[in-house]
């Protein structure tokens, strides 16, 4: 079971390379959020009626890009997707680096194994929707400046 989202961060304030392209927002209100694969302990229960705590140590999390249909972000996006998607009916899916830094509290995160799992969501209405990219991040790793971690 998925867990909810750890952090959201505003895109037009963070540093981000997917692959080798650098997304940005361009002042349209996009979003990235992160969440985990799972929730971080299963509930258990033994044949004779005890509950145990089973910690799980995945350390698969999941970005979620949400941007405009129109920036140039969706765009950016949308290429890498195509790459990634065409080299796949060729063989193996090629794995893109990630990494994300906070401009403003120095929070950062990366995996060398990012994937997207599918194409965006998509919201038609009398103006441009969100589109919703999500990316799958084996081997995530992240550090928090201050406060709490986004992941342990």
């Amino acid at each position: 079971m998925a867990a909810a989202p750890l952090k959201t961060y505003n895109l037009d304030l963070v540093f981000l390379m997917v692959g080798t392209v650098r997304v940005t927002g361009g002042a349209e209100g996009g979003v990235i959020a992160f969440e985990y694969s799972q929730d971080d302990v299963e509930m258990m229960e033994t044949a004779d009626g005890q509950s145990i705590a089973n910690v799980l140590n995945s350390t698969l999390a999941y970005a979620n890009i949400t941007v405009k249909e129109t920036s140039l972000a969706n765009k950016l996006l949308g290429t890498l997707y195509a790459a990634q998607r065409t080299a796949r009916s060729v063989g193996a899916i090629p794995p893109l680096n990630f990494q994300m830094l906070d401009t403003v509290n120095g929070d950062a995160g990366a995996s060398q194994y990012a994937t997207f799992i599918s194409p965006p969501t998509m919201d038609k209405g009398k103006t441009a929707g969100d589109r919703v990219w999500r990316i799958a991040l084996p081997q995530f790793k992240s550090k928090a400046a201050h406060g709490s971690l986004l992941f342990v």
